[in-house]
């Protein structure tokens, strides 16, 4: 249980990511945002692919692409309902995804999983419908989609990464093929419309986001690494509620009831998704 504990610190890694990218989204688009955060990423991992002698090369590239692709695609989507939502929901809706993916392996991979696991998805979706419904405004259907959709593309990517590392991949390899991905994306966008304009008092927070969501990976490839996979999993939750309280806090941003009805309904069937689906292993 201690060495889960990794996974809480992650979760308060990416709740604060998340409270820094609202913050200068007025300033920055999402490109600019991706490409900012999967540099910095890059930077570091590295930096600790050198110091643990990690080799670049790879003998399954179409693999890696497919899985960065289905990433960098989710936080594009995931940015975007920052932006346009409270932290605590696009946060919320993007931990959609061990439902999706318990989704994925009924009708993609044909498994045959308990009727537990149609219960969790049934409570993870009248979670959703909770939370859009009745707090919504018109303006906010478009960033609610890009949510769900960021929650759809991160279970397609935890997927990816689960047969990257039954191939015998680094998870380091992987992150790395992941955030030279990020950057290569990031940069095509920006220069085919143009980099958003940086002062100083921007650059802190870009610095912030970016080394925090590195920190954040970190740290979740460490309570994985060394703690329970099921009791990691449903951990990661915490960075909703880490996200719910800096919102609240840093933000001013009370959610509504329903709102709040909502994200325990959708953490209730992530968690007994994770619990009775067999794919519960995540290095994001």
């Amino acid at each position: 249980m201690l060495h889960s504990m990794w996974m809480v610190v992650a979760g308060f890694c990416f709740a604060l990511m998340g409270v820094l990218i609202k913050h200068v989204s007025d300033k920055l688009a999402v490109p600019d945002v991706l490409f900012y955060r999967s540099l910095i990423n890059l930077v570091i991992v590295i930096f600790l692919m050198r110091q643990q002698r990690i080799a670049f090369s790879t003998q399954v590239p179409l693999l890696h692409v497919r899985r960065a692709m289905m990433g960098n695609l989710a936080l594009v989507f995931m940015f975007y309902a920052i932006a346009h939502l409270s932290i605590a929901t696009a946060t919320t809706l993007n931990y959609t995804n061990p439902i999706f993916l318990a989704l994925l392996s009924i009708f993609l991979f044909k498994e045959k999983p308990t009727w537990l696991v149609y219960v969790a998805v049934l409570i993870g979706f009248v979670g959703i419908v909770t939370i859009l419904r009745p707090s919504f405004l018109p303006d906010q259907y478009l960033g609610g989609l890009a949510g769900l959709t960021s929650g759809l593309l991160t279970a397609v990517a935890y997927y990816s990464v689960g047969v990257l590392v039954r191939r015998g991949e680094s998870e380091l390899r992987v992150v790395f093929y992941f955030s030279l991905t990020g950057v290569a994306l990031g940069l095509v966008w920006l220069l085919s419309t143009q980099f958003a304009y940086v002062d100083l008092a921007t650059v802190p927070y870009i610095v912030g986001f970016g080394v925090l969501g590195s920190l954040g990976q970190l740290c979740m490839t460490r309570a994985y690494g060394l703690g329970k996979a099921l009791t990691t999993s449903a951990l990661s939750y915490t960075t909703v509620i880490f996200s719910a309280l800096l919102s609240w806090l840093l933000l001013n941003d009370t959610p509504a009831l329903s709102t709040v009805l909502g994200i325990v309904l959708i953490i209730v069937g992530g968690v007994m998704s994770m619990v009775f689906n067999s794919d519960t292993r995540r290095t994001f």
